[in-house]
């Protein structure tokens, strides 16, 4: 019976890799998050991950994605939670295939409010007239 009560409070207790929470999410935090060290890490990892697939995505739907603005919101450790298109001109499959390529980004530096780091948003329009 202990055994079995161990093992039922091991599976009920607490998930270590849980998600977090946000109480407040800041729009305009005093310092902005920011992905890598620069804006160009951003662009560099958007040209590699994400630009395949829209172009996938243009081949298969027969349109043209000439920009999009994705709103992400970011924890406190500068991990995503969650990626929100603002503007895009994609179907619900390419939208999704897109998302989760987002949600993979590492290397966010979360912003920061008052010396804390704090969870907060960061939007990214993004314009181009031809994927290459």
């Amino acid at each position: 019976m202990k055994t079995l009560l161990f093992a039922f409070c091991l599976l009920a207790g607490p998930n270590l890799n849980a998600q977090i929470v946000c109480d407040t999410i800041y729009g305009s935090p005093e310092t902005p998050p920011i992905y890598g060290h620069n804006f160009d890490a951003f662009y560099m990892y958007f040209n590699d991950s994400i630009v395949p697939v829209l172009q996938e995505c243009m081949k298969q739907e027969d349109t043209v994605i000439s920009g999009l603005v994705v709103r992400f919101t970011l924890d406190y450790n500068g991990h995503v939670l969650d990626v929100e298109f603002l503007r895009i001109n994609a179907g619900e499959a390419c939208k999704q295939r897109v998302r989760e390529r987002f949600m993979a980004m590492g290397d966010w530096s979360p912003g920061w409010v008052r010396g804390e780091p704090v969870c907060s948003y960061a939007v990214w329009p993004i314009r181009c007239l031809k994927w290459e």
